[in-house]
């Protein structure tokens, strides 16, 4: 049987390890909302790397067909001085 100094002993240890597990619930809560506001953060920021890889594409999209274009426009022109070129010869 426990005599009264190991029964406050106990109440005593009890009280404290209620006194921890508190701060340490409080603790878990205060990571938790800095997770949440990281996690806004990142979300935030993984929209705006969607939103910028669409104008990139876009942009890639226009630049491929400029150069299409600069392309045919090259190639006629070598035909064009060449066909000149041989006038002359001929």
């Amino acid at each position: 049987m426990y005599c009264d100094n190991q029964i406050a002993n106990l109440r005593l240890e009890q009280v404290d390890l209620q006194n921890r597990i508190t701060a340490q619930n409080a603790r878990m809560s205060e990571i938790n909302s800095a997770m949440s506001r990281e996690n806004a953060l990142i979300e935030k920021s993984e929209i705006e790397i969607h939103k910028r890889t669409i104008e990139l594409t876009k942009k890639q999209s226009e630049v491929d067909e400029l150069n299409r274009k600069l392309g045919i426009l090259l190639s006629r022109e070598t035909v064009m001085t060449i066909t000149a070129a041989q006038l002359h010869i001929d």
